[in-house]
């Protein structure tokens, strides 16, 4: 947990600057950016196969967008 004490003559904007640098040098929102899109770990012929069935998908996809009017 980050904590910030305040100083006497410290003004409540210095205090949110102060709080803000700490945060991001301790990496908490490097680290939750990381962890958002968590994606279960796909074995190597698992994710060969996802490769091609989605180019086959943008072939045809590209083939109907290519077709004379």
């Amino acid at each position: 947990m980050i904590t910030v004490i305040k100083g006497e003559t410290e003004s409540a904007e210095s205090i949110i600057r102060r709080f803000s640098r700490r945060v991001v040098q301790s990496g908490v929102i490097r680290e939750a950016k990381g962890q958002r899109y968590y994606r279960k770990e796909v074995n190597k012929n698992q994710r060969r196969k996802d490769a091609i069935v989605a180019n086959q998908y943008r072939a045809r996809r590209a083939a109907s967008f290519n077709k004379p009017h």
